[in-house]
């Protein structure tokens, strides 16, 4: 199935993956709320970042991004929207994270991929000065 990640503030980015949208948007709340818990309210992922944690934490589901500058359709995620399901409920949202596997490494890579974003930006600024 196909989905697009989409934010009013940030880009549009699709991937393909083989599982359903429940177990996807789980992983992105997760993800979400693990990077906000742990570097502060200010953090957060792009909608690639979360594409890239989906990538390594569902890999067994065929989770691809897609290049394309094509239109296509599928199952749009607003991320804007998740970010305030996540704050109404984060106590919900924290308890998965402690208490499953699946969650816990879903967590450990979105702290992975966020610090690697934090580096990235961190050289890149270095280089532009």
């Amino acid at each position: 199935m196909i989905y697009k990640l989409k934010h009013h503030a940030g880009e549009t980015v699709g991937f393909e993956a083989g599982e359903p949208v429940g177990k996807i948007v789980e992983a992105l709340e997760v993800a979400i709320a693990t990077v906000t818990v742990n570097y502060g309210p200010s953090a957060d992922l792009s909608n690639a970042e979360l594409v890239e944690v989906l990538r390594r934490g569902m890999s067994k589901y065929g989770v691809k991004r897609l290049e394309t500058d094509k239109q296509y359709f599928g199952v749009e995620i607003d991320t804007f929207d998740l970010y305030e399901s996540i704050a109404a409920d984060i106590g919900a949202v924290e308890a998965k994270r402690h208490t499953y596997k699946f969650h816990q490494n879903i967590a450990a890579i979105a702290c992975t991929v966020y610090m690697e974003g934090l580096m990235r930006s961190s050289k890149e600024a270095r280089n532009n000065v």
